[in-house]
């Protein structure tokens, strides 16, 4: 199989996989600290360009804390 490194298509996916990549290690790493098996399964399976990670890292990430008193 022989890719067209010229084609626009390309390059806008191999950009689009390129920037996705960190937030999903990063996602990926923060579902596994907080022990959230669903999220986790949820950022290695779907590939969404980023926005799902994105979504995960921004507003379900936080560790839940726990009151003491």
């Amino acid at each position: 199989m022989q890719y067209d490194f010229s084609d626009p298509l390309f390059r806008a996916i191999m950009v689009g996989f390129l920037l996705s990549l960190p937030f999903k290690i990063v996602g990926m790493w923060k579902a596994a600290q907080n022990n959230q098996k669903g999220w986790f399964g949820a950022l290695l399976f779907f590939n969404t360009v980023g926005l799902l990670e994105l979504i995960y890292l921004f507003y379900f990430s936080k560790p839940k804390t726990k009151h003491q008193d």
